[in-house]
């Protein structure tokens, strides 16, 4: 995908983002913040890329406070609003990709010296090792069995699948990883760590930081094994970008955020976690699979699934030269960052693409000349630029309302403004399959804090 298509697309979502569009409806979208939600109107555009085109409506928020940028690629199974699809929706109306599947490698904390993907419609089978393993669950997709847990910090200590009901949630937009107390206590005994209390005055968010500057022993890890899949996250791998004071403004040098965070005996993994393994997700077929993720992987092979050409899940072999746990190597040189692919088979051809909707959230940055790829779209984590007095300056750490609109129940009562959608928000508290439900000491506002969803 050429640079001058990228700049086009940009150009055409920064007209839209400050002039309003005729003949359109306003919006409510399903995010709030605490109080606050999003405001805006609903286009519909052209997004082309260097081998597709199709036509969408989507939202663009005029005005919002304290919200994470969202891609809005439809994982759920229902759409964000009943009226305009979602972006995947979108493309499996226009026959662009077969299937409801969206893989991710490498997403935490992308920037110019990460590789992190997303693929649309089907798997890069070069970011990983030997096959997926399509994992046993709940209900609802990315939640799968509890497993077995390793902390390894010069002594190993063993946990089991923490909690009665056995069940963690792989999601992908959070911003922690959420433990039982126990593998915490483990943790942060084995280091000197600090607190910090992320909303003072308020409701308060604790959260551990260490400096910086940490470097732990490439050994420690914490080993997640998901019915014989062992993902390793090595340490290194927990300090996030987010900096915090050093206690008291001593001047000691800046303290950075751990992506750990207790909780009643469930685990929820996320981004960071993520960064050691390759994830699939099908909300359709409730399908989630998990395999080790190659470090610094470079080299493209996208096999589609779904439809006349597509390809069953764990038929599809990487090329490993071993299936050992993966490397702690995952922070070096990683070349350009995160890009989001679609990928199709039409007529037998497979078609690799580049999303313009992220340029819709994201501003991109030059990229330099020795980090050049072709077919890799360089989008960056950084804020849209807003209209003066929409954005709070220092409000670093962004929260958000969970969304799982492929459990809740519409509202009966529900009763439209006139000239205004208001599209559902939803609740985890009230979310139930089965036995599961998401624990309630974990709130859903601290789950996006600092990553863009």
């Amino acid at each position: 995908m050429s640079l001058e298509m990228i700049n086009s697309a940009s150009d055409t979502i920064q007209t839209l983002l400050y002039k309003r569009p005729p003949n359109i409806a306003i919006f409510v979208p399903e995010l709030m913040i605490l109080s606050f939600k999003a405001q805006g109107y609903w286009t519909s555009t052209t997004l082309s890329t260097s081998t597709t085109t199709i036509l969408h409506t989507f939202g663009l928020a005029t005005t919002f406070r304290n919200l994470s940028p969202t891609l809005g690629l439809g994982i759920s199974s229902i759409n964000r609003s009943r009226n305009h699809p979602s972006y995947l929706d979108s493309l499996l109306q226009q026959k662009k990709v077969f299937g409801r599947y969206i893989s991710f490698y490498d997403i935490s904390n992308p920037d110019e010296s990460r590789s992190g993907e997303i693929v649309i419609g089907g798997v890069d089978k070069e970011k990983y090792l030997g096959k997926l393993k399509r994992l046993k669950g709940g209900g609802m997709v990315g939640v799968v069995r509890s497993p077995e847990v390793m902390v390894k910090t010069g002594r190993e200590e063993k946990f089991g699948t923490g909690g009665s009901e056995g069940w963690a949630f792989l999601a992908v937009d959070t911003s922690f990883l959420w433990l039982p107390q126990p593998i915490i206590y483990n943790i942060i005994s084995a280091f000197p760590v600090a607190t910090f209390d992320l909303r003072p005055g308020g409701r308060s968010f604790v959260v551990y930081t260490v400096l910086c500057d940490t470097k732990f022993n490439p050994s420690w890890v914490i080993q997640f094994t998901f019915e014989g899949v062992a993902i390793d996250v090595p340490f290194n791998h927990l300090v996030t970008p987010i900096e915090v004071p050093a206690s008291g403004g001593s001047g000691m040098g800046k303290r950075c955020v751990l992506a750990i965070q207790p909780n009643d005996g469930r685990y929820v993994l996320e981004g960071y976690e993520l960064s050691s393994a390759y994830v699939l997700l099908n909300s359709e077929e409730n399908v989630t699979a998990i395999a080790i993720s190659k470090p610094n992987a470079i080299s493209r092979s996208i096999v589609p699934f779904g439809g006349p050409f597509g390809t069953d899940i764990e038929s599809v072999e990487s090329t490993p030269s071993s299936l050992t746990s993966n490397s702690h190597s995952l922070q070096g040189n990683r070349g350009p960052g995160t890009g989001v692919i679609v990928g199709a088979s039409i007529a037998g051809a497979i078609i690799l693409i580049i999303a313009s909707l992220g340029v819709l959230f994201f501003r991109r940055k030059r990229k330099k000349k020795g980090n050049r790829r072709e077919d890799c779209a360089i989008m960056e984590w950084d804020r849209v630029e807003l209209p003066a007095g929409e954005y709070r300056a220092g409000e670093d750490y962004l929260r958000e309302e969970e969304r799982f609109s492929d459990l809740k129940k519409r509202r009966s009562e529900e009763v439209p403004l006139e000239g205004r959608e208001e599209l559902d928000t939803y609740n985890p508290r009230a979310i139930r399959e089965g036995a599961y439900e998401l624990p309630a000491p974990m709130h859903p506002d601290d789950m996006h804090i600092g990553v863009a969803s």
